[in-house]
């Protein structure tokens, strides 16, 4: 298992308009999974973020602000 302070030199690493985006999603997952701050993370789960934020960077994906996104994912 990893600490979390890797993963968070990491996000402070990406550019200021990704660092936002990333950071919203996280927040989402550790909200929507009862994950606190003070958990590690395992060693995957830093290298599926790492590979994410590869692809975020390369612009292999497209990401959508969380404001925008909220509004799909809790249309009813």
């Amino acid at each position: 298992m990893a600490n979390t302070k890797l993963l968070y030199k990491k996000i402070e690493a990406l550019p200021d308009s990704l660092r936002s985006q990333v950071s919203d999603y996280i927040d989402f997952l550790m909200d929507s999974n009862d994950i606190s701050i003070d958990k590690e993370i395992f060693d995957w789960q830093i290298k599926e973020t790492e590979k994410r934020i590869q692809k975020i960077e390369s612009g292999d994906i497209i990401l959508i602000p969380w404001e925008e996104a909220k509004v799909d994912i809790f249309k009813k």
